[in-house]
């Protein structure tokens, strides 16, 4: 039976570890405040020690696995109180530029909603506030789970749409269906669909319904106009999660007189996991489909 929270409990809604140096272990400290003893569990990649808290301040050790190059993770703690509280963690491995940090969090002692800022990299920024849904800012190569359900969308009044491919992992579109943009605004297995219309312009993904075979899906925006990456008010692709908000920045200097551009793509393994691709593409977007095995003129 979980213990009864009858009191603050003084611990971030995420913590970030930091950019570490890939392929090594790493450990690092927080310190948290449990209103009474409880329990609390390991990830997938993070070990934390020790697992029994007691009432009052204790410190806990995060030890990582070691990770490969460009990924990153974002893990969830539960702890056994009643009601459930839990935390996220999130690191990435970068084989350069590693700043991580030994102390991630210090409790006061005292209940604060505030907001916590964590270093991503470079000039990103992880924001959350303690149980509000998080924003999430991802570079060009890192991996990050998502949910089946998710939205994709980049914010513009400029006739820019969207292209998206889903196929077995080489490349090769087989059914025409598994092709969607505005003359097909559904996939075959209805786990794509785009509205195209004057207000909005977004993808809707529900990869649960996504057959056996289809393992990679890649989504490709083009300007149909003149228009041009460049001229974009906000660079950024905006996908929501049913917790998350992500934000995929648009760097507009490799971008720059650019009509299209492979933005991400979806893999299925275990889950599924996003990756920004962030690729220019400077022919015609006619020459693109060809490259997946599809005539459209």
């Amino acid at each position: 039976m979980p213990e009864t929270t009858d009191n603050f409990f003084d611990c971030p809604g995420v913590i970030n570890i930091g950019a570490l140096p890939p392929n090594v272990p790493f450990s690092a400290q927080a310190v948290i405040y449990c209103p009474s003893p409880c329990t609390v569990t390991d990830t997938a990649d993070i070990k934390i020690t020790p697992k029994k808290l007691s009432k009052g301040f204790n410190t806990l050790e995060f030890t990582v696995s070691p990770l490969r190059d460009g990924t990153l993770i974002y893990q969830t703690v539960e702890f056994s109180l009643s009601p459930k509280r839990v935390m996220h963690i999130t690191a990435l491995s970068r084989d350069s530029d590693t700043n991580p940090k030994s102390l991630l969090y210090t409790a006061t002692g005292s209940f604060d909603e505030k907001l916590v800022y964590a270093r991503l990299s470079g000039d990103d920024t992880f924001k959350t506030r303690t149980s509000v849904p998080g924003e999430i800012i991802l570079e060009r190569g890192t991996h990050f789970p998502v949910p089946g359900k998710f939205t994709a969308e980049i914010n513009t009044s400029l006739d820019l749409d969207a292209y998206v491919f889903l196929h077995d992992g080489s490349g090769k579109i087989v059914d025409i269906q598994n092709f969607v943009y505005f003359g097909n605004d559904t996939s075959a297995c209805g786990s794509i669909s785009y509205l195209h219309s004057p207000e909005r312009r977004a993808v809707f993904c529900d990869l649960d319904k996504l057959p056996v075979g289809i393992n990679q899906i890649d989504f490709i925006w083009s300007f149909y106009a003149n228009n041009k990456f460049d001229d974009l008010e906000h660079p950024e692709m905006i996908i929501k999660t049913n917790k998350d908000l992500i934000k995929i920045p648009l760097d507009i200097k490799s971008f720059a007189d650019v009509k299209t551009a492979a933005v991400f793509e979806i893999t299925r393994g275990v889950g599924f996991t996003l990756t920004p691709i962030l690729m220019p593409f400077r022919r015609d977007l006619s020459e693109l489909c060809r490259n997946y095995g599809l005539n459209i003129e």
